[in-house]
């Protein structure tokens, strides 16, 4: 990918994914962002171009848990951190600075298990599409990408998540696409439902 690519996508992710910590930081820093994703080895980063231009993408982890503490170490986070506090609405910031304290606790009711397990799991951590391509299957048409890329690496379940109680938006569509939902969890202050398709199996039908 080209630094107009890393651009682009941080441009749309600023413009469609409102209010995240993403926006707050920046045009800049998610250009930065994009251009770590694309060339980390523990993430997938899947486009899909129109006109010559970026209109979607997808970010898949293969090590979410790992992510943040990557972005911090290879991504300008404290050079942008001083004008994200300027963007930063004061609830959004309480919430972003305490709210984690909260995620323990909710996460501490899973079975130790199952906890376990979705840890493992890849995950689609950003997921957007430009409005005027909207309605396209563009969305259904990154997730078939994203499937292909986590069955391409050997695993056979991958995690969502989306906000809980949306009756009219990603939620259906995840289901529609074969999610089913398994928990509930809290991060940095708001509640998220997660979301999991398993069962993959390798493109030519066979473990081989």
């Amino acid at each position: 990918p080209s630094l107009q690519d890393f651009n682009e996508m941080g441009d749309l992710h600023c413009r469609l994914l409102k209010g995240s910590m993403v926006e707050w930081f920046g045009a800049r820093y998610a250009s930065a962002l994009y251009a770590y994703l694309c060339g980390s080895a523990q993430e997938a980063v899947l486009r899909v171009h129109r006109d010559g231009h970026i209109v979607a993408c997808c970010v898949v982890s293969f090590s979410p848990t790992s992510l943040s503490k990557r972005l911090f170490f290879n991504t300008p986070l404290l050079k942008e951190f001083p004008f994200a506090l300027l963007r930063m609405p004061l609830a959004n910031m309480m919430r972003t600075q305490f709210g984690g304290m909260f995620d323990a606790k909710r996460r501490g009711r899973l079975d130790k298990k199952e906890a376990n397990e979705l840890k493992c799991m890849p995950e689609v951590v950003w997921i957007f599409v430009d409005e005027a391509y909207q309605g396209c299957g563009i969305g259904r048409e990154l997730l078939e990408l994203a499937e292909a890329e986590v069955i391409l690496r050997g695993n056979s379940s991958y995690i969502v998540k989306t906000s809980e109680g949306d009756t009219s938006g990603p939620k259906p569509f995840y289901q529609r696409l074969g999610f089913s939902a398994r928990h509930k969890v809290q991060e940095r202050g708001s509640s998220f439902l997660v979301m999991v398709k398993s069962g993959l199996r390798p493109l030519n039908g066979n473990n081989s």
